[in-house]
């Protein structure tokens, strides 16, 4: 009879341990998918998104089998190791402490690309930067426009070009893969130019890739992707306005 009290009062601990546990992790993703409440926890998760962004563009140029996915690894590298240092430079004059190694889920999401090979691991790649940059222009649009902080404010207005013509290279990239990338905009390859990036919302205007006399207009991106495109002439298609094709 003790012995199955005994038993019963474990197993209930337990239960009552694993609901603890799923509670934290339901918690850290809702705190995970909110948007930052002032400029310092701006600057957290951008450190944090910057470092992993960092990691996984090295770890892409060794272990890509695709040239493409290399340069635009190459270019992420560059950009978000020298964004990630302009920010430290910042929020060490606030006495900000930014995290600067992978923990929690960054630290898990790495791991798990260090297991990917081939193929596998450059479509994992471009479907991460492709969600994890249309959810870093909407952060730092937000903190450009209302960022409780001016110089952290500032730093989010400069950076933001640079994450636009990101999102540019890795459409570009992934359409040459042949992953089916404008369907998130809800059109299909033979519209692809006029309705990628519909929701990505910039400032500008751009000549069209094609022959540069067309116009794209309204809230795109109007960068350019960050690595040159052999084939096209002035700025490429943004990644949140409409283009029209010739």
């Amino acid at each position: 009879m003790t012995r199955c009290l005994t038993a019963a009062l474990s197993v209930f601990g337990l239960m009552i341990m694993s609901s603890t546990v799923a509670r934290a992790d339901v918690q850290e993703k809702v705190k995970e998918m909110q948007s930052p409440a002032d400029s310092k926890q701006f600057a957290m998760k951008a450190a944090e998104g910057g470092t992993l962004e960092v990691k996984l563009a090295q770890l892409a140029q060794q272990k890509s089998q695709s040239s493409e996915v290399k340069d635009l690894a190459r270019q992420l590298e560059q950009d978000h190791t020298q964004a990630n240092q302009q920010l430290m430079q910042v929020a060490k004059q606030k006495n900000i402490n930014l995290p600067s190694d992978l923990k929690g889920e960054c630290q898990e999401t790495y791991q798990a690309f260090q297991q990917l090979q081939g193929k596998d691991f450059d479509n994992a790649f471009l479907l991460f930067n492709v969600k994890d940059h249309l959810k870093d222009i909407m952060m730092f649009q937000k903190e450009a426009q209302n960022g409780t902080d001016q110089e952290i404010r500032q730093w989010a207005g400069q950076t933001l070009p640079k994450l636009q013509q990101h999102a540019q290279h890795i459409r570009t990239v992934a359409q040459a893969a042949g992953m089916p990338i404008d369907v998130l905009a809800g059109g299909t390859t033979n519209d692809a130019a006029r309705t990628a990036g519909s929701h990505i919302q910039g400032s500008g205007s751009s000549s069209d890739h094609s022959s540069g006399t067309g116009t794209s207009s309204g809230t795109g991106t109007g960068a350019t992707g960050s690595r040159g495109n052999s084939s096209s002439s002035g700025a490429s298609g943004t990644a949140g306005g409409t283009n029209r094709d010739k």
